[in-house]
């Protein structure tokens, strides 16, 4: 393996760690994003049943 070849090796692992740290970002959010949507529906299923605008029948 001469020169040129290690250089293109390590820019492609360069290339390798930018994707692969975008896509733990991206991962990351997307889990967030699940994480407030149960909390929501969560909080907004219960508030319905405090205030009985939801008969317990509704929800099982």
């Amino acid at each position: 393996m001469n020169k040129s070849d290690n250089i293109e090796t390590t820019e492609f692992q360069q290339v390798q760690g930018i994707i692969s740290l975008h896509r733990s970002k991206a991962l990351q959010t997307v889990n967030n994003e699940n994480l407030l949507i149960a909390w929501e529906v969560g909080a907004f299923v219960s508030t319905r049943l405090k205030n009985s605008a939801w008969r317990s029948k509704t929800v099982k």
